[in-house]
């Protein structure tokens, strides 16, 4: 097929502009970022038309690292002509990290973990979330094809019972109150000039040591969190608390949501220093609780790193369907 891979540097600002109008991520793409970054557009060499797209940086944190996102390929492609495609592009990818230090390229990957990566495997079922990766059973085959090896796998799975996993659960609930522990809702009303602080420094401290953290600016990480603050999105911060540590102190938080009629148990941190205490499933039981008594039943582990320690919350139950999850890497 005849076409070519640009960077967009050297698009027109009308044809640049074109290419991501509409983009879940369009806002990202016009964001400042202080290191390396280009993005590539492979284009139909008569028509212009857009084949496919790609982002290329290298971290923040770790300049030897290169993350390669903002990944599509044009749906009416042949299976062969988005191989061709999606080969050139990530080896333009590669190139353009690998001529600015990085020795290992990782992906789908948009900038850092704070913001969308990963690619979805094909599920045996019609289910689909928000918050789960949007992608064609094809691109994941695209990138092995190009070379690329599993870095990472993950998982989300739906149980029932969830009367019985807050049974579970309310034991440590109950020995962290008695310790002097208490589990404060997150307060919608003040989200924006209160809470998100206490969310940033919490969320800094406490995935420190998780796999590929990067430190995010508090200003894009309060854009994370800005359409919670939404009359109509605050309630589901209901299943949602921090953990106060005996002195006072704010050591962690639990984010979880109802979405249909399920429980999502999304996102636990807790700092290092009070590891241990059992304090995950302390913090969960407060909004597992009321959405029991809300008449849910139904409850998502959600988008777990496999072999983590949150992978357990439900291996007493059996598993209504998982989906799965697969990072890439390269070596450069």
């Amino acid at each position: 097929m005849n076409f070519s891979v640009v960077p967009q540097e050297k698009l027109s600002a009308e044809d640049a502009a074109r290419v991501w109008k509409g983009h879940p991520l369009e806002a990202l793409i016009a964001m400042p970022y202080p290191n390396p970054r280009e993005f590539w557009i492979a284009r139909h060499s008569e028509t212009g038309a857009i084949l496919g797209t790609l982002g290329s940086c290298i971290s923040l944190k770790h300049g030897e690292r290169g993350h390669l996102g903002f990944f599509s390929i044009a749906s009416a492609l042949a299976d062969s002509e988005a191989s061709e495609v999606a080969t050139r592009l990530l080896e333009q990818g590669c190139r353009h990290l690998r001529e600015n230090g990085a020795t290992i390229a990782i992906g789908p990957l948009h900038l850092n973990t704070w913001l969308p990566y990963r690619f979805l495997l094909e599920p045996k079922d019609d289910l689909r979330f928000s918050w789960e990766p949007q992608n064609p059973p094809l691109w994941p085959r695209l990138w092995q094809e190009a070379g690329f090896e599993v870095e990472m796998t993950y998982a989300s799975e739906g149980f029932s019972e969830l009367a019985r996993f807050a049974d579970r659960i309310r034991p440590a609930h109950e020995r962290a109150l008695a310790a002097g522990y208490r589990f404060v809702p997150i307060d919608a009303e003040r989200l924006l000039d209160h809470e998100i602080p206490k969310l940033y420094r919490l969320s800094m401290a406490g995935f420190a040591d998780a796999h590929l953290f990067e430190p995010l600016p508090e200003s894009l990480f309060r854009q994370l969190y800005v359409p919670l603050a939404d009359k109509n999105a605050r309630g589901q911060l209901r299943h949602s608390c921090f953990i106060q540590a005996p002195n006072g102190d704010t050591i962690g938080f639990s984010f979880n949501f109802v979405q249909g009629t399920r429980l999502i148990l999304k996102t636990i941190a807790v700092l290092p220093e009070y590891r241990g205490k059992g304090l995950s499933n302390a913090a969960m039981f407060p909004g597992v609780d009321l959405a029991v008594h809300e008449g849910i039943q139904d409850w998502v582990t959600a988008l777990v790193k496999t072999g983590a320690q949150s992978e357990s919350y439900g291996r007493q139950y059996p598993s209504q369907w998982r989906h799965d999850y697969v990072l890439f890497s390269k070596k450069l």
